[in-house]
Formats: C-alpha cells, sequence, structure tokens
C-alpha cells in the first residue's frame, strides 16, 4: 500500500490522492466551480506521478476521469468570461449535457475502481523519476521547437502546452523550482482559452450570429500564438 510520506529515495503519492478524493464530493455538488478545476488538477498530477513510476495501470481511467472534468471546466470558463446571448444559452445546454456525463462518471463502478488500485501502488523510487523526467524534458524541448515557426499549427501549441504540464508536475514531484516553468504553462493556458472559446463557438448553432465575436478571437489567437512563441523560444532555444 501507498506510504503517505515522502522519503529521499522515494516519493509517494498520498498528498494529490488525497485532494483528489477531497474533492469528488464538491465536484458531484456542482456549487462550486472550483471543486472540477482540482479534480482535473489532482488527476493530471497522479498521472505524472505513474508516468514517472513507468506504470501504465491506471493511467487511463485517470485520464478519462480528467476528460469528464475539463468538458465541464471549459464550459465554466467560457460561459463565465462574458460571451453573446446566443452563445451564452447554448453553452448553459451544453454544460448541463457535460455535467451530467461528469456526475455519471463520479457515480461509477470505474471511479471506485480506480481509487481502489491507488490502494496498491508503491512510492515511487526518485532515482527513476529523475531519468523519466529528464525523457519528458526532451520531448518539451523538442515539441516547442515545432512551434517556433510562424506557421506552427494551434495543434502544436497544444501539444507543448501538455508535455509542458507534464514537465512542471514532474518536478514538482521532484521538489524543484515551477517558477519559470509555470509561467509558460500560464502563456499557454491563455492561448489554449482562447482557442476552445473559438472551437465552442464554430460548433454552437447560432454560429452565424457570432461573426463579429469569432473575428475577435482570431485576432486573440494571433497575438496570444505570437506572444507564446517568442516566450517558448527564450526558455527552449538554448537548450541542447
Amino acid at each position: 500500500m501507498v506510504s503517505p510520506q515522502n522519503s529521499d529515495d522515494e516519493i509517494a503519492p498520498a498528498r494529490w490522492l488525497e485532494h483528489l478524493t477531497n474533492h469528488l464530493g464538491v465536484a458531484r455538488n456542482g456549487e462550486d466551480h472550483e471543486g472540477v478545476h482540482q479534480l482535473r488538477v489532482a488527476a493530471a498530477r497522479l498521472e505524472v506521478f505513474l508516468r514517472l513510476a513507468g506504470r501504465r495501470c491506471l493511467r487511463d481511467d485517470l485520464r478519462w476521469l480528467r476528460e469528464r472534468a475539463s468538458a465541464v471546466r471549459d464550459l465554466d470558463v467560457l460561459g463565465a468570461s462574458g460571451v453573446p446571448a446566443p452563445l451564452a444559452a447554448w453553452l448553459a445546454d451544453e454544460r448541463t449535457v457535460a455535467r451530467a456525463g461528469l456526475v455519471e462518471a463520479l457515480e461509477s463502478s470505474r471511479l471506485r475502481a480506480l481509487l481502489e488500485g491507488w490502494r496498491w501502488v508503491p512510492a515511487l523510487r526518485r532515482v527513476d523519476a529523475v531519468e523519466r523526467r529528464e525523457q519528458i524534458a526532451r520531448r518539451t524541448t523538442k515539441r516547442a521547437r515545432r512551434t517556433f515557426d510562424a506557421s506552427a499549427s494551434l495543434e502544436a501549441f497544444h501539444d507543448v502546452r501538455r508535455s509542458l504540464r507534464r514537465l512542471r508536475y514532474a518536478d514538482e514531484w521532484l521538489g524543484r523550482d515551477v517558477g519559470e516553468l509555470k509561467a509558460l504553462q500560464e502563456t499557454l493556458g491563455l492561448l489554449n482559452d482562447v482557442a476552445v472559446a473559438y472551437r465552442l463557438a464554430s460548433e454552437c448553432p447560432h454560429s452565424a450570429e457570432l461573426s463579429d465575436y469569432l473575428g475577435g478571437l482570431t485576432r486573440e489567437l494571433d497575438r496570444r500564438a505570437a506572444r507564446a512563441r517568442i516566450e517558448l523560444r527564450r526558455r527552449f532555444e538554448r537548450e541542447p
């Protein structure tokens, strides 16, 4: 069973496992939107723990839980940003559907099995974590450099954002400073928020009424992509 404490040689998942379980009820209740966000964050950190341990078990289940939470979170973020009325009404309906999917997940036997499975996950050897952290760092550098060209797609930025998140969480598990990585992650997160807004607005049945809004999002995407490209180049151009 997992140990509640970290040692010099081992890292235990207890802190973020507790964080996950503590926010299940908050996310299920639905009154505090932060519960869904914290559920998603805890699942992501635990998934990186398993990556650092070289374990496939439970990772698909954590990803499944994150996807259910993210579907709600994306709608919450956009809905709170002040969108045109036709889009706001559609987002509210979509959120009802996404909430139903999340609640179903939180009440499922799959979630119970996920939580039970963590009882048997051993602590992570620090030496293994350091080695696999370097693998994540190399992949992050490679993906970051794909965004240096002005023609880089939004998908390229999305890929590096996910990789950067894993690198930051890996460093947090190792007790390292993540200030620079966190700042980069926030920049890419702002770009992703605009990309999600554009995708959802485009999917809205009333998108023909949203041409001005979509045009503004297009300009904002270009601006934020340019900012992200500059910051990524500053950080990763110097990497070997």
